[in-house]
């Protein structure tokens, strides 16, 4: 796809205008809620205007660009959509759940309800920031500031998720430093794969439920957004293919793998594969919050301005390795992390021949 260089230009012009007026605040630690909102709506209204016309173009990855100083450790986090008293006790308890995983955060919860429908103390929610933001859930997503944060992971977690304890987040960040991958997800651990005491009725793909023989985990080809860990550059790939017209996501789990990282036979920027953790797992506590034959009439819309593109078998690749593998052969020297990283590649790219054959 072909873009002029007047519209290229006039997005750096855009990016660069949000990125200045978003950092006034961000520099000194002390951004105002009202005016942290400010910089996120007037970011998201200004990208948007072209989210159609300019399909794949790199504004978001420009945007999380901005950011020199990343640090080596810690997570973003981003709650795309509250506005439920039963799902604000579940964020409560996950945020205590992240508080305990000894890993620096920073946390936005964008409310879909004004504070006149739905008042919230903010303390309860310390240290995250609250913004309300209408709309639905990649409409949140988008409004994710990548430029306001400099921890090198974003945490995506819907507010019907809850993370048990047997998920480690230093571990499963180290898993995909090893692993090379760009988003990793726990799994869910059901006895019954429609187990309503999981699931309250729902029942997402077969390839997100745990395989308790896996010792680490497996590399797919596709992964469903629940609760997720990206890396920047993965997340910033997600947010450019957002189309505004299909808030309710529906298709977005398609369309990523192939645009980002991941997909069979190759992706457009090849930022990192994708990894489900059998060894962690996770919980759907609630379900049915939005109109699904809309979310559905979205999706075939959204599709069908990416004609061609394949959807995702959501099948395994192969196995992903144990992080202290590669630790070791990093602690050796830059020679033996490489002929490491070499080797795990030629058995991905086997384990992906072989799959793609059937």
């Amino acid at each position: 796809m072909s873009h002029s260089p007047t519209k290229f230009v006039a997005v750096l012009i855009l990016l660069a205008s949000a990125v200045v007026q978003a950092n006034q605040c961000s520099r000194d630690g002390e951004c105002p809620n009202a005016a942290l909102q400010c910089s996120v709506s007037l970011l998201q209204t200004k990208l948007q205007k072209k989210a159609i016309e300019d399909s794949y173009e790199l504004r978001y990855a420009m945007f999380e660009r901005q950011v020199q100083n990343v640090e080596k450790e810690g997570v973003a986090v981003v709650i795309p959509g509250l506005g439920d008293a039963a799902r604000t006790a579940q964020v409560e308890r996950n945020l205590q759940w992240l508080k305990n995983q000894d890993i620096p955060f920073e946390c936005w919860i964008f409310v879909y309800r004004t504070e006149e429908e739905f008042p919230l103390d903010a303390a309860r929610f310390e240290p995250c920031h609250i913004v309300r933001h209408g709309g639905f859930w990649m409409g949140h997503v988008l409004a994710m500031p990548l430029n306001m944060t400099n921890k090198p992971w974003i945490v995506h977690m819907l507010d019907s998720i809850e993370p048990q304890q047997d998920v480690n987040l230093k571990l499963l960040l180290r898993t995909m430093v090893a692993n090379s991958l760009g988003m990793a997800s726990p799994t869910f651990d059901v006895n019954g794969w429609r187990a309503k005491k999981y699931f309250h009725g729902t029942c997402p793909r077969p390839i997100m439920a745990r395989q308790r023989g896996k010792k680490i985990g497996r590399l797919v080809d596709g992964i469903e957004l629940q609760f997720d860990v990206f890396s920047r550059e993965y997340f910033a790939c997600l947010q450019d293919i957002i189309d505004i017209d299909n808030g309710l996501g529906w298709g977005m789990a398609q369309l990523m793998p192939k645009v980002c990282g991941g997909a069979i036979g190759g992706s457009e920027r090849q930022l990192g594969r994708l990894g489900l953790m059998d060894q962690m797992t996770m919980v759907k506590r609630f379900s049915a919050s939005y109109d699904y034959a809309a979310a559905a009439k979205s999706m075939d819309a959204f599709k069908a301005k990416h004609p061609g593109v394949p959807d995702p078998r959501f099948i395994a690749l192969g196995d992903l390795e144990a992080p202290e593998a590669f630790e070791e052969a990093a602690a050796k020297g830059k020679g033996a992390e490489e002929a490491f990283v070499k080797e795990r590649a030629a058995k991905q790219a086997a384990a992906e021949e072989a799959v793609a054959k059937c």
